[in-house]
Parts: C-alpha cells; structure tokens; sequence
C-alpha cells in the first residue's frame, strides 16, 4: 500500500506557482504515515502526482513512483495479484516494451499501450491508480472492484485531485465538496465508468448455481496463494473465529506443501482472557504457528479514539469500536516486528450471510438482497477499517475473501445453500465450514458461532463496548444530547457514543462534504442493514437497537 495524491488541471491554478506548490506539498504531509519514501513529478504544469511508497514488492529503487515509460506516467496504491500472468502475457503481445522494474505496479502501462482505456478489465488485485498519457493528454483513475483501498476525489471545471485520503484534499481547493471514489469505477478524460458490471450485484436477479464444497476449498486456497505475492515478510490477523483462522490454516498448508520451514506468524488482541485471545491461541497451537498475542485495556482503546477517527475519516459507531483494537494491534505488530503485510478475514460474512440476524431471513430472494446490500457498503465500513486501522501504521492488510473471481463465484451460489438452517446445525456460513471440514481447523474453532470483533475482545469480566457507551456517557451531558439536531442537523448522532464521535470527527474534517462520505448511522440490529430489520419483531426488540452482535445473541434458539 501507498499513498496518492494527484492534481490536474487544464485552464486553471499554475503547479508551478511557488506558494500553491507549497500548499500542496504540505497536504501531502498527511499521508507519510502510508509510506516511507516520497517523490513527486509535474508534468507539463496539467499535473501534479504524487507517490508515498510503501515498498511490497520489488523493494529497488527501480519501483519508485510515480514511474514514467513510454510517455505514461502512474501512482499506484496497492496490488495487483495477477501480475505474474499479465507479465508473460506481454512479454508475447508486445515485445518491445522494456520493463524498467519488477513492480507489480509497472504492468498497468504496458496493458494500456496494448488495449487502450480497456486495460482495466484485465486487473486483479486491491487498488487506487492514476495513469497520464502525456503524448495525448489522457488521464485515467481507477478503484478497484469493491472498494479494498479507499479512494476520494475533488472536481470542478477545470480541476479534478484524487487522493488516497480526504484529509489530503481538504482546503487544497477554494471548493471543498469532497466525494467518495466509487468502488468499480472508472474516470476517463472527465467522465465516470463503472468497470465492474455483474450479474448477481442485480437486486432482482437469484442466481441458481450448485455448490460444490470441493471447488469451494480450491478457490479460496488459490485466492490465499494469490495474496502471498510479497517481497517482504507476512503475517496473519488471527481473531480466532472462522474466517481469519481458515485464512492461517490454508497459508500453513501452502507452506507445508512448498516444504518452507518458516513458521507462519499470527496475532491477535484483546482484553484480558478475551474470547478472541482464547479461541486464537488454541487455532495458533492446533497448526503450530508463531503466535503472539496482545493485551490491550479500555484506557488503552479509550486514548485512541482520536487518533482512529483522524485515520478513519469516519464516525461510523460500529466502524470506531472495531478499528480500535487493530490500530492497536498492527502499532505494536509495527513496533516489535518486521512485518509490513497483514492477511485478514474480512468480506466472508458478506458473501456467505455470517452476520448473526441472517437467522431471521424469511427466503433465499431476501438472504440474497441483503448480502449485495452488505457487499455493496463493503468500502464504507469493513473495507475502510481494515484498510485505514492498518496503514494508520503503515501496514498493507490483505483480504483473499475479497478477491474478485473468488467474490464473483460465491456470490453466484443458490443462497438456498447459505440460509441458516436446522438441517445444516442451525449455525451460520454453513457451506464454508462443510468445504475446510477435514482437519483445516479444530472442531470447536471451525463450528464456533459468529462474534464479532467489537464483541470478541471482550472479556467476562469487562466489555469493550460498554466502556466506549460509558465514557461517551461521561463527556456528553443529557443537555447536549438534548441539543443534537441544532447542533448537528445533517445525520444528526443516535446515541451519545455517536455524538461524540461525531464531534471529534468535525473538529478534523468540518466540511459539509466530509461529513457525507460517511453512512448515516440509522436502528440496526446486529449490523443489520433496513432490509434486515423487517425480518425481525420490532415491536418486542426495538430495545436492541444495537450494532453488537449480542443483541441477537439468542438465534439459536428461535
């Protein structure tokens, strides 16, 4: 991962002006924690590109961005997992070109000279990019397929900026109306394309595919392979539920089978005898890895709540209890490692409806419209916390369960074969357990029920969300609370716990702009987005209005 920052312009600032070029260098001062090498080229003074490179693969000076050939200039944020093949595949198509890296990142320019502004269809991987034509002033923008890497952009007239962050572009511009780059998208010359449109993100359409728990297994173990493509060591983010524990078991796997002897190294966090740390460690000692874990307090988590708002750019409740503990962790991960790639589980209860209120779907035609609305927020909430928590301490996370075939192919399963039934052992993400049920995982880790993370680093002694709703209680008065609508009339805060958040967010980015990039916190129960909610009694359960999934925790017996 890396930080962008780009600028361009036909008619309006000059780039070249000393006092806007030291404006502009400035903000990129707020995206050195996503790298550790700088630079920056302006070209033709229509634009400015900046790279703060995190070096993952080819960690030569050869790979430095922003990186120039044949008259195409790119910034690249992220990876792309596909870069082996598409090399070979150049190097038959077009000979001529002389690679000048062994960058993943290098590969974009050679496609576009082949298949023009339809390079992007060829992509695999996690990422944000900007690519220059010079000779023909084109430029092209990218977000990958459901939005892994965040992505924002600034436009007018005559200006368009991208940035990696937000908080680059705030007050880069007399305009301040920030918008989100929309996942899929593609901006060619002034215009926006979505790239990636599928089948099954149709709200109407219920795919009818069989599921073969066989080719089930072999795609995500091929999705965790594609994911290890580093030139730097990689961890494991290792909660102890399913997901994350399935991620680690196949990565031991694949070392095994290439008879490399290093062992595979894991973390988590949590309180004291947190239901994660106990689960985590017993997966760590079932397949033998390295495994540390870390102890956190709720004076630790409650001193970082500024600093993770500032990271987010979100004041999302369920986003900020969740990123606490992993801007905890890989700052730690950071400090007494060399690691700089992390593997994590996220998107699985997307794909497969492993959210705990996906018990009280009435038919697959609904269990699916709810799993393309989770999929299609991805990027506004566990996309964005993966990503951001982690490279607040410049650490790439990695996500195989997003990766676009494997996406693809599961989101076109029967979601009969997803609803949670009495037959399957009445326990959700049936069909991912029943493909890794051959001695991937301890029993009672692969059969475990879903917790989610703001959940499972609690311990039974002290709950992390309660402490989080009690010192939101102790800084916001019943006056204040009173007062919201006055004082915040667009998405205006539900609780105290979000009022304050939202407080602490408008003190960074105070933009009416700013404020919109973030989903408005409305009732849920259990995550559950509107759709959800119907399915349950709300008249008896309006109380658990309530983002943890404890608030529903009695499904198995209903």
């Amino acid at each position: 991962m890396c930080g962008i920052l780009c600028i361009y312009q036909k008619n309006g600032y000059d780039l070249k002006n000393k006092k806007f070029l030291n404006n502009i260098l400035t903000k990129t001062k707020t995206l050195k924690h996503r790298g550790y090498t700088d630079n920056y080229k302006i070209i033709n003074n229509k634009i400015f590109m900046y790279h703060n490179r995190l070096a993952i693969n080819d960690l030569s000076l050869d790979g430095t961005q922003p990186m120039i050939n044949n008259n195409i200039i790119i910034i690249v944020n992220g990876e792309i997992y596909n870069y082996t093949s598409l090399y070979e595949d150049i190097k038959l198509k077009l000979p001529e070109y002389k690679f000048q890296s062994k960058s993943d990142s290098e590969i974009l320019i050679p496609l576009y000279l082949l298949y023009g502004t339809q390079f992007i269809k060829f992509l695999k991987g996690m990422y944000s990019f900007i690519l220059y034509d010079i000779k023909k002033d084109i430029l092209i923008a990218a977000r990958d397929h459901i939005g892994i890497v965040s992505f924002y952009y600034l436009k007018n007239k005559d200006t368009i900026m991208f940035s990696s962050e937000m908080k680059a572009l705030i007050n880069l511009h007399t305009n301040n109306n920030i918008h989100i780059f929309e996942p899929g998208n593609v901006f060619i010359n002034n215009e926006f394309y979505n790239s990636y449109l599928i089948k099954w993100k149709e709200i109407d359409y219920i795919p009818n595919n069989k599921y073969n728990k066989e080719e089930l297994e072999m795609r995500l173990t091929k999705s965790v392979l594609s994911h290890t493509l580093s030139d730097v060591p990689i961890g494991i983010l290792l909660s102890g539920g399913l997901d994350s524990s399935l991620i680690a078991s196949i990565m031991c796997k694949l070392q095994k089978e290439k008879k490399i002897n290093n062992l595979i190294r894991t973390y988590t966090i949590g309180f004291e005898n947190a239901t994660d740390i106990i689960a985590a460690e017993k997966v760590a000692d079932y397949l033998g890895s390295d495994h540390t874990s870390y102890i956190f307090t709720k004076e630790d988590g409650i001193d970082a709540i500024r600093d993770i708002i500032y990271y987010l750019e979100t004041y999302d409740i369920t986003t900020i209890r969740a990123s606490i503990p992993m801007y905890l962790l890989t700052r730690e991960i950071k400090n007494d490692s060399d690691i700089k790639v992390l593997l994590s589980g996220e998107g699985s209860d997307e794909l497969f409806g492993g959210y705990l209120y996906f018990h009280k779907a009435p038919n697959k035609e609904e269990f699916q419209k709810e799993l393309i609305d989770k999929m299609s927020k991805l990027h506004k909430y566990d996309c964005l916390r993966a990503h951001k928590s982690c490279m607040a301490n410049t650490i790439e996370i990695r996500v195989p369960f997003l990766d676009k075939d494997f996406i693809d192919y599961v989101m076109n399963i029967d979601p009969e074969y997803k609803m949670i039934k009495k037959e399957n052992k009445n326990i959700e993400k049936y069909i991912l357990r029943e493909a890794f049920d051959n001695n991937y995982l301890p029993e009672e880790i692969l059969w475990r029920q879903k917790d989610q993370f703001s959940d499972a680093v609690s311990s039974k002694e002290e709950n992390w969300i309660d402490s989080l709703k009690n010192y939101a209680e102790s800084l916001v008065s019943d006056k204040e609370f009173k007062n919201r609508k006055k004082k915040f009339p667009l998405n205006t805060p539900i609780s105290k716990e979000h009022y304050l958040y939202r407080k602490i967010f408008e003190e960074f980015y105070p933009h009416k702009a700013c404020i919109q990039t973030v989903e408005h916190n409305s009732k849920s129960i259990a995550c559950s987005t509107q759709r959800g909610l119907k399915w349950m009694n709300l008249k008896e359960n309006s109380k658990l209005n309530d983002a943890s999934g404890k608030s529903i925790i009695d499904v198995y017996n209903n």
